[in-house]
């Protein structure tokens, strides 16, 4: 999985994180846990949070994705 860690794109000091590290932080993944939690400034592609919205199974999901995105400051860009 270490390899799939590469998932995350990294454009100066912004990180542009894919759809499956934030699946894998919601499994409780513990090495995804640890990138997003020690990432200083994150950004989700409109792509990557509109699979997410579509993949949540119940509004508990949602409530989780709701509080990790505003915990971790994640801002929603439409660029790549």
């Amino acid at each position: 999985m270490s390899k799939n860690m590469s998932i995350i794109l990294e454009l100066g000091n912004v990180m542009l994180i894919d759809t499956d590290v934030i699946i894998w932080f919601m499994r409780g993944n513990q090495k995804a846990y640890d990138i997003l939690t020690n990432c200083r400034e994150l950004n989700v592609s409109v792509v990557t949070y509109i699979e997410l919205l579509q993949g949540l199974r119940n509004k508990a999901e949602l409530n989780m994705l709701k509080k990790a995105f505003y915990t971790w400051r994640v801002r929603i860009s439409a660029f790549i």
